[in-house]
């Protein structure tokens, strides 16, 4: 067959490709025939097995009729073709080996080929990155934004497969316009493509996102290059495949794959899971963080709520609060490497459950406002994208479609009651809400607000406020404390000196400076609620970082606790 200028012809060479191609085949999603050598007719047959530790596959025969003797005694050569809309694939001088029957079916073993050519639509041809094979790709989704970064999958005239962070796919949007999407080789060369996203997934095994991208260029010049590109991954993945054959001394390296110093492309680093973390509260806090990532991905492509694992969730942060709950606690504020709604989520969650214990509320239903507190900003990541990456402060129509996103859960839950009463859900609906009736969404005042959506929006206005915002820096706790509490017509008083009680002027967590110079984490407090065990970050006087840990006996050392510090001024954070 001698393929169109629309259509592009590869040679597959690589014994683990063919096995993959062959292996494709018996998904019924090809119409398979057989060609006699001789013989123009063309029999129907299917691919019924794939055995690559004997190098051998197996056809369904059955349909060929008095055609089966021509294969199996006459021993006659025969060429199979599988056919799809957009692909042809052709396997030559094969023969017949051992017949098999069952039942009325019959069956032929035949070895597999040494290769086996593929014809396909052009736009159609999709050249996979083999392992070792690492491509950098660059997305830039706005000119004021950095870009977001991602590895090449696969590639093909029309667009590409990507593999990204979780935290940076909830940032994408299917049929969201992408102005440049950078691909750089090892050698450094690139070229630059406007996309626009085709399909998004999370890739629950290696906790990362893949996205389809389709290029919006078709000029001819653009595909002639591209189509160069698809050619050379193809041609390297095969060599690569092909490494401890002899055949593969025939094919160079492509200088593509060629860094200019000969040492090994890093690649980034994309999935929590090669964290360091190996305490269990750490591996804890990763696993809900993936959760949380995984679920926003999906929910803004339109899927739907995994209550189980959120279940799941809400319980190990109880657990965790049981167990030791100021380690959690510093754990918490030590997350690094997530999005803002994340380690916001997590914060709420693992406070609102403390505080809700320490008010004397059972376990059960601690457990379910720490879940509701888990989602309760998650209907953000189905917002228009210019509202989420709005910076400055926001217009009064971007605010608008922002408290919109209450209501985007809030139709997600509907139907899926959890828990006795829904206390999650009154969590989600009501966080927002204020006791003046000036709140959001439904402007509801104090007679309708049970004491826990109180108590959650006294937690998540804290959080938010001692957060650094597009529009603001974090406040200093005290700061928060201040406001927070002279606004009792918005904000229950009794929750309000409640949080302060259980949490401390010096929240672990926090940032304190000591009279001597040194600036120190707060990791610990003592039964009256002050310091007890810190982690000195900084010796100010010196400008010398530090990572000690001392104890309150030991406190004389770095002189008196002389107030909060701003993390921001020395750029440092909890670890």
């Amino acid at each position: 067959m001698t393929p169109s200028t629309d259509q592009r012809s590869i040679d597959i060479v690589s014994p683990g490709r063919v096995a993959d191609t062959l292996s494709g085949l018996t998904g019924k999603t090809y119409d398979i025939t057989i060609e006699l050598e001789g013989d123009a007719h063309r029999h129907p047959v299917d691919v019924v097995h794939i055995d690559t530790e004997r190098q051998v596959f197996a056809l369904d025969i059955s349909a060929l009729g008095s055609a089966i003797k021509q294969l199996t005694e006459e021993n006659r050569r025969f060429s199979l073709i599988a056919r799809r809309a957009s692909e042809t694939i052709s396997i030559h001088d094969l023969t017949a080996g051992r017949v098999v029957t069952r039942g009325a079916n019959i069956g032929v073993v035949c070895d597999m080929p040494a290769q086996l050519n593929i014809v396909r639509e052009r736009s159609f041809f999709r050249a996979q990155l083999s392992a070792g094979m690492y491509v950098k790709v660059k997305i830039k989704t706005r000119e004021d934004l950095p870009p977001l970064m991602a590895v090449l999958k696969n590639l093909s005239i029309g667009g590409c497969l990507i593999e990204m962070a979780l935290k940076d796919a909830v940032l994408l949007k299917v049929g969201q316009s992408l102005p440049v999407v950078r691909a750089i080789f090892p050698n450094e060369e690139a070229f630059d493509a406007p996309c626009v996203v085709r399909h998004l997934r999370s890739d629950t095994e290696n906790m990362t996102a893949l996205v389809g991208l389709q290029y919006t260029a078709s000029y001819q010049e653009f595909e002639r290059n591209l189509w160069q590109y698809v050619r050379e991954i193809e041609r390297e993945a095969a060599r690569r495949d092909l490494q401890d054959d002899e055949t593969s001394s025939t094919l160079w390296p492509s200088p593509l794959f060629q860094t200019s110093n000969g040492e090994v492309q890093a690649v980034p680093e994309l999935s929590p899971k090669k964290s360091t973390v190996t305490c269990a509260a750490g591996m804890a806090l990763k696993q809900v963080s993936d959760y949380l990532n995984i679920q926003m991905v999906d929910l803004s492509n339109g899927g739907a709520f995994n209550y189980e694992q959120l279940a799941s969730c809400a319980n190990t942060l109880v657990e965790l609060l049981e167990t030791d709950r100021q380690d959690v606690l510093y754990k918490v504020a030590c997350i690094r490497g997530q999005s803002p709604l994340v380690m916001h989520s997590i914060t709420v969650a693992v406070k609102l459950a403390d505080l809700a214990m320490f008010g004397g509320l059972a376990k059960a239903r601690a457990v379910e406002m720490a879940a509701g507190a888990l989602i309760h900003d998650m209907g953000k990541a189905m917002l228009p994208h210019d509202v989420l990456m709005a910076k400055g402060k926001l217009t009064e129509a971007q605010r608008s479609e922002l408290h919109r996103h209450v209501s985007l859960i809030e139709q997600r839950l509907i139907g899926n009651e959890e828990g006795p009463n829904g206390v999650y859900r009154d969590i989600v609906c009501r966080i927002n809400e204020r006791l003046d009736g000036n709140g959001y969404p439904a402007g509801v005042d104090a007679a309708s607000l049970s004491d826990e959506a109180r108590m959650a929006a006294v937690v998540d206005v804290i959080d938010a406020m001692t957060r650094n915002r597009a529009d603001r820096p974090a406040w200093q706790v005290i700061d928060a404390y201040r406001y927070i509490f002279s606004q009792s017509e918005k904000f229950d008083n009794q929750w309000v000196n409640r949080y302060i009680k259980r949490f401390g002027f010096y929240p672990i967590g926090s940032l304190v400076r000591f009279s001597n110079g040194f600036l120190a984490w707060i990791m610990r407090h003592d039964d009256e609620g002050q310091p007890s065990q810190v982690k000195v970050a900084y010796n100010v006087r010196r400008k010398m970082r530090m990572d000690d840990i001392i104890k309150k006996a030991d406190f004389p050392q770095l002189g008196d606790l002389s107030g909060a510090a701003d993390p921001n001024t020395f750029a440092l954070t909890p670890r």
